[in-house]
């Protein structure tokens, strides 16, 4: 019987780790964040005042599932804005306060519909999550994004 338990044991636990084993929680990985500004269709909000005012001091900030936090300053050589940030390989959400966007319809945080990427990747997936757009992604050990 007890042989019987741990060979159950066992072949339960196969599935419950990935082919290369858990991710080591001293792994980190370099992210670049890059954000080309857009600016949004047609003319301002003139009820965005209070928006403006209200996401002033965190404009072109970063924030991430996993807590981090950064702010967007301009790239060299005039490639948009930048950020760099450390995560563990895993999967992920980030999203950007950008006041240009006050007033957009179907979100509550200003926050951009396209123009951000990681490690040079092109991040294609977006929901909105509680009234602002986060933007989805996956990342390897080895720093690869899946967008």
């Amino acid at each position: 019987m007890k042989v019987k338990l741990i060979g159950l044991a066992v072949a339960a636990c196969l599935g419950c780790t990935s082919p290369s084993g858990p991710a080591d929680p001293s792994t980190h990985v370099a992210l670049s964040i890059r954000y080309q500004p857009q600016v949004p269709a047609g003319p301002p909000d003139p009820v965005a005042t209070g928006c403006i005012h209200h996401f002033a001091p965190i404009n072109l900030q970063v924030s991430t599932s996993w807590g981090a936090s950064a702010r967007l300053i301009p790239a060299p050589g005039g490639g948009g804005l930048r950020a760099a940030l450390d995560a563990q390989p895993g999967d992920y959400w980030l999203s950007i306060v950008d006041i240009n966007f006050c007033g957009a319809p179907g979100i509550d945080t200003p926050s951009p519909a396209s123009g951000v990427s990681v490690n040079n990747v092109v991040l294609t997936r977006s929901r909105v999550d509680n009234g602002r757009r986060v933007w989805l992604f996956g990342v390897s050990a080895k720093g690869d994004v899946r967008p």
